[in-house]
C-alpha cells in the first residue's frame, strides 16, 4: 500500500513503480503487475532493472516474445546484468530453445560466478540437450556453491544415472530428497536408479514417494502404477492409472499402461479400447502397438 501511495504522489520516480511491480510479483499477481511494470519503463526508459522486471512479469504471463524484447533492452543498457541474461535463458528453455538457453546461462555465469542457479541452469540445459558428461562439472559447481540446493542435487543424480554411475546417482538423489522430501522428480529419478541396481522394493517405495509428493501429476501416478504392476499388484495399479487419467485424459502412456493392466486381468476388450485410445492420442507410440 505504501508503494502505491508513493507512486501516486511521486509518479515521476521510477523506483516507486518498480517497487509496486515487485510487491505484486511476490504476491503472484502477475496481470496486476504488468501496468506498473510498463509505467516504470515509460517513466525512465534507461532504467535497467525496470526493463528486466518487465521481462520477468511477461515471462510469468507466458508472453515470451515480449519478455525477450524487455530483457534484451535490459542487457543492451547493461551487458553484464547477469539476472537479465538468466531470465532470457529461462524463456528460451521454456520455448524448447535449449542451445539459446545455454548461451544465455553461460553469460549469466560469466558475469556472476557466485550464483549457484547460473551453474545449475547451464547443467540443466546441457542435460536437456542430452550432454550429460558436460553437465556434470557445472552441476557439481552448483552444489559446491549452495550445498542445500535440492534441485541441483537431483539433476546431478539424474545425469549420473544416465551415465550409468548408479551408486553415485543414488548418493546425489538421496541428498536431494533429504533436503526436499517433496521433490517428486528426485524421488522418481531415485526409483529408476534403484531399479537399475536391482533394488526393486526400494525403487517402488521411491516411486510411491514421488506420487505422494505430486498427487496432481499424472506422470508420477503412472510411474507408480508401473512399479505396482511389476510387483503383481494389478488392481492397485489399475486404480492409480484411472486416477492419472482423471487428471490427464490425454496421456497416451497412461492409456497404454491401462491396456496392459486390463490384459493381465483378462479384460481383453477393455484392454483393446485402452490401447486404441493411446494410439488415437499418439499414433507414433510404439509401445502401445507392441
Amino acid at each position: 500500500l505504501s508503494f502505491r501511495r508513493a507512486a501516486r504522489y511521486e509518479p515521476h520516480v521510477v523506483w516507486h513503480w518498480y517497487n509496486v511491480t515487485e510487491m505484486l510479483v511476490e504476491l503472484g499477481q502477475y496481470e496486476e503487475a504488468l501496468p506498473p511494470a510498463r509505467e516504470a519503463v515509460r517513466v525512465n526508459p534507461s532504467h535497467v532493472q525496470a526493463w528486466a522486471k518487465l521481462g520477468q512479469v511477461l515471462r510469468y504471463l507466458k508472453r515470451y516474445e515480449e519478455a525477450l524484447i524487455a530483457y534484451e533492452r535490459a542487457v543492451a543498457l547493461q551487458p553484464n546484468f547477469a539476472w537479465a541474461h538468466n531470465g532470457m535463458g529461462i524463456i528460451y528453455e521454456q520455448m524448447g530453445r535449449y542451445e539459446d538457453a545455454l548461451a544465455s546461462y553461460q553469460l549469466a555465469a560469466q558475469h556472476d560466478q557466485l550464483d549457484a542457479s547460473h551453474w545449475y541452469n547451464q547443467g540443466n540445459a546441457l542435460a536437456l540437450l542430452g550432454r550429460m558428461a558436460e553437465a556434470l562439472p557445472l552441476l557439481k559447481r552448483a552444489v559446491e556453491l549452495k550445498p542445500d540446493f535440492s534441485r541441483a542435487w537431483a539433476r546431478l543424480g539424474g545425469a549420473l544415472r544416465n551415465l550409468g554411475r548408479y551408486e553415485e546417482a543414488v548418493a546425489a538423489l538421496g541428498t536431494a530428497t533429504t533436503l526436499d522430501p517433496a521433490n517428486a522428480w528426485a524421488w522418481s529419478e531415485l526409483s529408476k536408479t534403484l531399479s537399475a541396481l536391482g533394488r526393486a522394493a526400494e525403487a517402488e517405495e521411491a516411486q510411491r514417494r514421488a506420487a505422494e509428493s505430486k498427487p496432481d501429476h499424472a506422470i508420477y501416478l503412472t510411474q507408480h502404477a508401473d512399479a505396482l504392476f511389476n510387483r503383481g499388484a494389478v488392481h492397485e495399479a489399475l486404480a492409480l492409472l484411472d486416477q492419472a487419467l482423471r487428471l490427464d485424459p490425454r496421456s497416451a502412456r497412461a492409456w497404454a499402461r491401462r491396456g496392459q493392466v486390463l490384459r493381465r486381468l483378462d479384460r481383453n476388450l477393455d484392454a483393446l479400447r485402452s490401447y486404441e485410445r493411446a494410439l488415437e492420442l499418439d499414433p507414433r507410440y510404439a509401445w502401445a502397438w507392441a
